[in-house]
């Protein structure tokens, strides 16, 4: 499983070496730009002709720019590999794409890299660079791969030479200036934002609303009774604000797998699919530019807001915690799916979990267990599970997300961790630019946002507020529709996973509704494998 993606390692050049670029006219080199990026081509053109082509990566933007001066090319990553890209190096020479399908090497066979499958099955999404072809790896964030034609060189920029630069003070007021300067940035002339009954994207507005400017129009995804679709259209009448209401249909879901699991190279699960759905019946403009509250959750404790508890976790060793943090949590997401169900290699590979857990305790900063969580977060979900529905989001619209700008995250980074317990800063936010907006609800929680959390806010009592989704997805993998599907397309997946075993958790999930999770990634892998199998 290693060998492949071992050689192209090897065929890096080491880190410390400055990538080559030649001396030759701007106009000579043709730019193509994936994502955002807040410079212009030309300023790009001159970046990479002048030899400062590491000065790209700190360009202001979420993007993937691809230069090919033939039969040199550039690839060259935003800090956060908000973007996904893939490569591979092989038989076929230096081959990259949008997609996992577009970087597989010609007339190979097919691998599954099961590091990659046994992350998805945990986590919901992979981590590093892999992806689930053993051959191809996503190019890794804030970085530049060069192909000179016959070998490719890679340097990467460290955290503190993306972040220090900003000189963060950890100030709670400065990242709220930081955040609006670039809401401005991204907004546009007609801005649109994706709003909930959260925080994240309550913020965005209330950026938008206390700068006087352009009204945004929202959009909103659910039936008239969901909580989210209520809330939104109550600040829509109070502000006088247009809303775009979305509902969900089993029909939409079918109608657009191939599409949604060709984009995200097999790794979306199903119960995700809505973020390509939403966008799409949108039907947004070129004009438009649609805000999203990705990687808000920086400014939070992501996978452990449990206040004073947290706190005290802190104090733990940090290697110690973070190994059984990750056992809990991976462990318990591969219980979900019984590593017997699987074929022997795979099996074997799910069932000794040792190295997997070894991965995810990594550190990667030298801090303490809450701050390697965090930078967990935005070095692995955001990267993987967020690039996705970003992907998907960019399917039919232009996206932007103001969260995931450098000096907001270094900001952020450095704020005291009360600001980051109970969704404080938000609050904090939400009082200093817009106070109205803290009147309605807080989702699950209370009928208006307290500009504190309670005590004692992690509890379950304190989340007995009546909720309705969006969409009711215990319903939807219970629909025959949804489980033929699934059941047609398992001859694609079927060195992982024996067509039997498939038709057998079907028929669990039939009688018990208890494989729900199971069936969203099995979809997504077997969507994606039969759609490369037909193109």
């Amino acid at each position: 499983m290693a060998s492949q993606a071992a050689q192209i390692r090897r065929m890096r050049e080491d880190d410390s070496e400055d990538i080559r670029i030649g001396a030759y006219p701007s106009q000579d080199i043709t730019v193509e730009v994936l994502g955002y990026c807040h410079a212009q081509v030309a300023e790009i053109k001159k970046l990479i002709a002048s030899k400062r082509v590491r000065d790209i990566v700190h360009l202001s933007g979420n993007f993937v720019v691809v230069a090919t001066r033939d039969p040199e090319v550039w690839i060259i990553t935003s800090p956060y590999g908000a973007v996904a890209f893939f490569y591979s190096v092989g038989p076929s020479g230096f081959r990259y794409g949008r997609t996992v399908d577009d970087a597989v090497q010609h007339g190979t066979e097919r691998q599954w890299n099961l590091e990659g499958l046994a992350d998805l099955l945990a986590l919901e999404h992979l981590t590093g660079d892999n992806t689930l072809e053993v051959e191809v790896q996503q190019t890794p964030a804030a970085s530049i791969l060069y192909w000179n034609g016959s070998r490719l060189q890679e340097w990467t920029a460290t955290w503190s030479e993306i972040h220090d630069r900003h000189y963060p003070e950890g100030r709670p007021e400065r990242a709220i200036e930081l955040l609006c300067e670039e809401v401005a940035r991204c907004s546009g002339l007609s801005p649109v934002i994706s709003l909930s009954g959260g925080f994240d994207s309550r913020v965005l507005l209330a950026s938008i609303l206390a700068s006087g400017g352009t009204k945004p129009e929202l959009l909103v995804l659910g039936p008239s009774t969901s909580t989210d679709r209520m809330v939104v259209e109550a600040i829509g009448r109070e502000f006088a604000l247009k809303v775009h209401p979305i509902e969900l249909t089993i029909d939409d879901y079918i109608a657009s797998a191939e599409t949604i699991c060709r984009a995200t190279s097999g790794t979306k699960p199903a119960a995700h699919w809505h973020t390509y759905i939403y966008a799409a019946k949108a039907k947004l403009t070129n004009e438009n530019r649609l805000l999203v509250g990705t990687n808000g959750e920086f400014a939070r404790t992501y996978y452990f807001d449990k206040g004073m508890l947290a706190v005290a976790a802190d104090y733990l060793p940090c290697r110690l915690t973070l190994h059984k943090f990750w056992k809990q949590k991976a462990r318990r997401g591969l219980a979900q799916c019984d590593a017997s169900e699987f074929r022997s290699e795979t099996a074997t590979y799910l069932q000794d979990g040792d190295e997997q857990l070894r991965r995810l305790a990594r550190t990667r900063s030298g801090g303490t267990t809450l701050h390697e969580l965090a930078r967990f977060y935005i070095d692995e979900r955001v990267r993987h599970f967020y690039a996705n529905g970003l992907a998907l989001y960019g399917q039919s619209a232009s996206w932007r997300t103001p969260f995931l700008s450098v000096p907001w995250v270094a900001e952020v980074e450095k704020l005291a961790r009360h600001w980051k317990l109970g969704s404080n800063w938000h609050r904090f936010a939400l009082a200093h630019l817009c106070p109205k907006l803290l009147e309605f609800p807080e989702e699950m929680v209370a009928p208006t946002m307290a500009k504190q959390h309670q005590k004692f806010y992690w509890l379950p009592f304190r989340r007995a507020q009546h909720f309705v989704p969006y969409f009711d997805y215990t319903a939807f993998f219970a629909e025959e529709q949804v489980l033929s599907h699934l059941l047609a397309c398992a001859p694609h997946i079927c060195d992982i996973i024996d067509e039997k075993k498939v038709k057998r958790i079907v028929e669990e999930h039939r009688a018990s509704q208890q494989r729900g999770r199971l069936i969203s990634i099995l979809l997504g892998l077997a969507v994606w494998r039969a759609t490369a199998a037909s193109s």
